[in-house]
């Protein structure tokens, strides 16, 4: 059946098949030898060869014998289905794939038996006739149904399965495929429109061709992927490709150009060793990428292990409150004389009891607070705040405490008082009053002044006091999650650590800055919130 093409038409799609073939049979290899272990490698490389059989064997049936060249075509396609699915769900996605097997072995009997059914037999592919000036397969009656079933279901199948799961993917792997899933789709799109819109719906294959040409975008963003994103380990390749150019190179040199004795054994041993360097080059590149793989799957294990820790803390933060503030109003009512009045003897241990359940309330709402902090499940009520307003209550509320202690303690705001800021004006107490607290606890005499002002843009609030000091080191981890200075750690020993670490997190979520200095040991600390005067416009 002789074809009635355009010569020039014709040289022009066999150029761009023996281009995309080449380019196909290429990465192919080039990606399973990167990795020949990897089943995604392995995967990719039959996946790649199967479609070049496709098109190459679609190509050629426009020269001669196209009934031939179509049944091959057609087993091709079928192959090629079977191994996207196992490329895409059983490989790639790892275990997100494993609750598909059952319908990857339905996958796999049906294109097994089909590809056999479309090479043997004329029940797919019945014959060929050339429409216009191009040779197109006739499908049998159930064949075209058959095929073009398998290929649609198969196609909108696998694509949401991949698009399902891709959103879960970390984030460094979402960028790493983000290449070849593009060349991907576009390759599959074209496929749909060209290679059975127009063929099922119109009966037009003049543009089938079309279709499948359009692997050059599979192969061509899989390149930019393999090059940009390292896509399937192939810097091992590359490295290997490196030294077996060198390698070549010296080769050549040492038998074509020189000739002299002495210098010929030095070249070789040059080579030698440049050899024995490159295969230490090799490996160590294998061993880099196998231990970078190794810390990324530990990176993911730790993050959901945190989730789960953090969602854990939640749970239990929550379940543990009522009680104790049940427990602590009980308490107060035993205390108040509601039940009875207590005598000395009684109400000392009741007094311990009660401090004991404030200072478990205050841990747990602590948890409560960081878990919520780690979750991002903070909200933030939004208003105008008076600072000075907040300091003064603050300083009143410890005002008896420090007077027990025998420490003095003062609050200080600018006569005309300083501007309103936009906050949570309940959070930003709750700093200012960890702050002032902690710095009455840790201060043996002395004094501990509190003061506001305004700088610049900002409002500062400033903390000071004539305690234990802290060293360069501690000043920088104080505000870290679990961290006390070692005074704390000494004398304090019911402290948590959490408190200045959510007060942190509160103030960051309003934009602002709060840290600590010291002079030294023994000289004081002075601890600093800073809040711009704008705010930062938050939802609640």
């Amino acid at each position: 059946m002789p074809n009635t093409m355009p010569g020039n038409l014709l040289g022009l799609q066999s150029f761009l098949v023996v281009v995309l073939s080449a380019l196909g049979f290429a990465m192919a290899v080039w990606v399973y030898r990167a990795n020949p272990r990897e089943r995604e490698n392995q995967g990719f490389s039959l996946m790649v060869l199967s479609i070049v059989s496709w098109v190459s064997c679609y190509h050629l049936a426009q020269f001669g014998n196209p009934t031939f060249w179509f049944r091959l075509a057609a087993f091709a396609v079928f192959m090629f289905f079977v191994t996207y699915y196992f490329f895409i769900v059983q490989w790639f996605l790892g275990k997100s794939g494993q609750p598909y097997r059952v319908l990857g072995v339905v996958i796999l009997l049906y294109g097994v038996v089909m590809g056999a059914l479309a090479l043997g037999t004329d029940i797919v592919i019945s014959g060929s006739a050339i429409v216009g000036s191009t040779a197109r397969p006739v499908f049998g009656n159930a064949g075209r149904w058959a095929f073009y079933g398998f290929v649609i279901v198969l196609t909108l199948l696998i694509n949401w399965i991949l698009m399902r799961e891709y959103v879960g993917f970390p984030k460094e792997r979402r960028v790493k495929l983000q290449y070849f899933l593009i060349g991907l789709l576009l390759f599959a799109g074209f496929n749909i429109v060209f290679n059975v819109v127009l063929p099922v719906a119109f009966d037009v294959y003049g543009y089938y061709a079309v279709g499948n040409y359009s692997v050059g975008f599979l192969l061509a963003f899989t390149a930019v992927a393999i090059v940009k994103r390292e896509l399937f380990g192939v810097r091992t390749v590359l490295a290997a490709i490196f030294v077996a150019t060198v390698g070549v190179f010296l080769a050549i040199d040492l038998l074509v150009f020189t000739d002299h004795a002495a210098i010929q054994v030095f070249k070789g041993a040059v080579l030698v060793l440049i050899l024995c360097f490159g295969y230490f080059l090799v490996r160590s590149v294998e061993r880099e990428i196998q231990q970078r793989e190794r810390l990324q799957e530990i990176a993911e294990e730790l993050r959901r292990s945190d989730e789960a820790k953090t969602e854990f803390i939640s749970i239990v933060s929550h379940q543990l409150r009522t009680p104790l503030n049940a427990i602590k109003g009980y308490l107060s009512l035993f205390l108040e004389g509601v039940y009875g009045k207590l005598d000395p003897k009684k109400r000392q241990p009741m007094e311990r009891l009660y401090r004991s359940s404030e200072r478990l309330i205050h841990l747990v709402n602590d948890l409560l607070g960081i878990s919520r902090i780690q979750m991002g499940k903070i909200e933030l009520e939004m208003g105008e705040v008076d600072l000075c307003e907040v300091v003064k209550s603050v300083v009143d509320e410890f005002g008896m405490v420090a007077q027990e202690k025998g420490i003095a303690l003062h609050a200080s705001c600018p006569a005309g008082g300083v501007p309103l800021v936009a906050g949570d004006k309940h959070k930003l107490r709750d700093c200012v009053l960890n702050l002032v607290d902690n710095a009455i606890r840790y201060t043996e005499k002395g004094s501990v002044e509190v003061s506001v002002r305004r700088e610049m843009n900002d409002l500062v609030v400033r903390v000071e006091d004539t305690g234990p000091g802290l060293d360069a080191d501690e000043a920088k981890t104080l505000f870290d999650s679990f961290q006390r200075g070692q005074v704390g750690r000494k004398h304090w020993t019911e402290g948590s650590g959490l408190g200045l670490y959510i007060a942190k997190e509160f103030i960051t979520l309003h934009g602002g800055a709060i840290w600590a200095e010291s002079p030294g040991k023994g000289l004081g600390s002075t601890f600093f919130i800073r809040i711009p005067l704008g705010g930062k416009k938050l939802a609640a």
